[in-house]
């Protein structure tokens, strides 16, 4: 996770922290939930086998094909969900934030991955890592995301551009 302020009053640093630490985590989580979805459509669709074969022997895989896509997931959380733990210590803030957002985290991967095109994102994104497919899949994966989430009403402008290539406003 890149620590960035996404919009204007992006400062909770604790939040941030929470996130960054457990990114690892949740970069893992999009990828099994995309899998999760796929394995089970697969039992169902004639899906392509080498496409599949690829999707079920991931065993690991590099982190940043997912890094710009978990880091629009967690700025919404910050911008629209940070309740901000107040009359919290510290330590108290940093636990009560970790597990709102591993449960917001669950619950917005079931929503994202009703959408197709989400789950074959984030599956490009991993197996044809380092190659043009992959590379365009990671765009369009957060092209995807920050429409979804309507990043233009509350994402800084010029990251909201780099993901959609739309200016705010028009």
């Amino acid at each position: 996770m890149i620590v960035y302020d996404y919009f204007p009053e992006d400062g909770n640093e604790l939040l941030k922290n929470v996130q960054h630490d457990e990114y690892s985590n949740s970069v893992l989580k999009i990828f099994q939930a995309a899998r999760g979805v796929f394995v089970e459509a697969t039992q169902r669709l004639d899906v392509g086998q080498a496409i599949a074969e690829r999707v079920l022997a991931v065993k690991s895989f590099d982190h940043r094909v997912l890094q710009n896509a978990h880091d629009i997931i967690a700025a919404f959380f910050r911008c629209h969900l940070d309740d901000g733990c107040p009359d919290l210590p510290e330590v108290e803030q940093s636990a009560a934030y970790l597990d709102y957002w591993r449960e917001w985290l669950d619950e917005i991967l079931e929503d994202l991955m009703c959408h197709e095109e989400i789950v074959r994102g984030v599956l490009h994104s991993v197996i044809f890592t380092g190659e043009k497919i992959g590379a365009a899949a990671e765009d369009q994966l957060c092209e995807l995301l920050a429409l979804f989430f309507d990043g233009a009403s509350w994402m800084d402008e010029h990251l909201y551009q780099s993901y959609t290539g739309q200016r705010v406003g028009h």
